[in-house]
């Protein structure tokens, strides 16, 4: 390995995975990340049925297909992993400054962060093991960053902390957090090869919502307190998570997927799994007859007035200002719903640091890459952060 790293260095790629962990299994998607011109190029991905997280220890399929990927190259790892492992939420830290007349400082950055975020992290971990049912000892920070530090609305981390005659009254710092439970971890570590190298563990779902949050960070500052939900749907079910102006998490979820409609059609008309999409895709590129149309879209819009029905309680509880949906391999019809269309989520609803969008991936898998890895460049408030984190919360892990 210690010929083999030189090498690696030189050529300035990094070897990455994705692991996603869904409800009918994992699917592995494998990449290079080069940090110089923050290019990522995707390549093959794979597909293993039936796997949940805790069959990864035991599955001899997976673990040798970990130990024969890249060799004998060294790889980094990120995962999503599902809510009931895994918690990622975003939280603020707001301040008053003492002298709101003076410029700000970065000794004064770091006085707000060692008051406060030992107490932030802490009650997130209690609320984590706590909806695990263990021990606070049995619950590992796997993920902590900065998003965003502002004064008054200015925001100084974008592009590197600049702090160059910022001055006002109210400090706001935005932490992103994920736990994970230490079990489901030592599974992890056991499984894949010590050439593989964790890069970052996140709850899936949960990376989209924050992609759209930093880009009204970033980008729409105007914005930055308003509230909104992202519904991601999967085969079964439809999270929402929401964001209050303060903080960003997990809020709800109904039972609502791409399979909802599947089984509909396949119950009506008998069609098969394979054929669904295409099928569909065919009826609304206007290129089935127009008897086989007017079925299907019968059936389609009776569905999807049942997921209007359902996002439109949530929005009544909680008076969201943008409403962000993410139809998966429905995303064609939803775009092309009369009520819906408008809240089908775009390329530009997405903050992904400079790396560039691929059509051969989801919104969801680049979000994923971009909100748990760490690919920002590290400002010294990181630095600070991150020493923090090492001193005063001892189950943790820092990816670096």
């Amino acid at each position: 390995m210690a010929l083999i790293r030189p090498i690696q260095e030189r050529s300035g790629w990094q070897r990455c995975v994705l692991c996603s962990f869904g409800d009918e299994g994992v699917s592995v998607h494998l990449c290079r990340y080069q940090k110089r011109n923050r290019s990522l190029i995707w390549g093959r991905r794979f597909f293993f049925w039936d796997m949940g997280e805790r069959e990864f220890l035991s599955n001899t399929r997976i673990r040798l297909f970990f130990r024969m990927l890249y060799f004998p190259f060294s790889y980094r790892v990120v995962a999503t992993v599902s809510r009931k492992y895994c918690r990622s939420s975003f939280c603020t830290i707001t301040a008053p400054r003492s002298h709101p007349r003076e410029y700000i400082t970065e000794q004064e950055l770091t006085s707000v962060l060692s008051h406060n975020l030992t107490s932030v992290l802490e009650k997130r971990k209690r609320e984590f093991s706590h909806q695990q049912g263990h021990d606070d000892s049995q619950s590992l920070l796997v993920g902590s960053r900065i998003v965003h530090v502002s004064v008054d609305g200015r925001e100084l981390l974008q592009g590197g902390l600049d702090m160059k005659e910022k001055r006002g009254k109210i400090i706001r710092i935005g932490l992103f957090q994920s736990f994970l439970s230490r079990s489901l971890f030592s599974s992890f570590r056991l499984s894949l090869p010590r050439r593989a190298l964790w890069w970052g563990i996140g709850e899936d779902g949960f990376s989209e919502a924050l992609s759209i949050l930093e880009r009204g960070l970033y980008e729409k500052p105007n914005k930055r307190s308003e509230k909104f939900i992202l519904v991601t749907l999967s085969s079964r079910k439809s999270d929402i998570f929401f964001y209050s102006g303060d903080s960003l998490e997990f809020f709800d979820t109904f039972r609502f997927g791409w399979r909802t409609l599947y089984d509909s059609l396949h119950h009506e008309l008998g069609i098969d799994l394979h054929s669904f999409l295409p099928i569909l895709r065919s009826v609304y590129e206007g290129e089935a007859s127009k008897i086989v149309s007017k079925h299907i879209h019968t059936l389609v819009e009776k569905e999807l007035a049942r997921f209007l029905n359902g996002i439109t309680s949530f929005t009544k509880t909680v008076s969201p200002g943008e409403i962000y949906i993410d139809a998966g391999p429905l995303s064609f019809i939803f775009s092309k719903h009369q009520k819906l269309s408008r809240w089908v989520v775009k390329e530009e609803d997405f903050w992904f640091g400079g790396v560039g969008s691929n059509k051969k991936v989801t919104f969801s898998l680049l979000s994923d890459f971009v909100s748990y890895a760490p690919l920002r460049e590290t400002t010294p408030i990181d630095h600070t952060a991150r020493k923090l984190v090492r001193w005063l919360i001892p189950q943790s892990i820092i990816f670096e």
